[in-house]
């Protein structure tokens, strides 16, 4: 027999599928941590610590952006840019990286707008 939902866990589904989803990697867990805090309100964020979980999660939920940290082990922000665009290419992405601008602006070879 079913157990019926309290309204506030009934709510809380309902309002998680109404909003649309947002897939945060970056391998420092503080800056993935401030993103889910800052977005969790407005956002579905999903967390992931590399790239290859990031693939993984997109291949099971329909992501509508992302925030990528360019320097990361295992695969940079620059190479899952380019492999979320293959899985789907309408989702938007965003880059961050702590660095000066350098030249890892140039290695970055999808054509999205880049704002520097």
């Amino acid at each position: 027999m079913d157990t019926p939902c309290e309204p506030l866990a009934l709510e809380t589904e309902e309002r998680a599928k109404q909003l649309r989803t947002l897939l945060v990697v970056d391998d420092d867990a503080g800056p993935r941590q401030a993103l889910f805090f800052l977005f969790k309100n407005d956002y579905q964020v999903l967390l992931a610590e590399n790239g290859l979980k990031a693939l993984d999660l997109v291949k099971s939920h329909a992501v509508d952006a992302a925030i990528l940290d360019l320097r990361m082990p295992i695969m940079s922000g620059s190479e899952v840019l380019n492999q979320l665009k293959k899985l789907d290419p309408a989702i938007e992405v965003i880059i961050l990286t702590p660095t000066k601008r350098s030249k890892q602006r140039a290695k970055l070879s999808v054509s999205a707008p880049v704002i520097t």
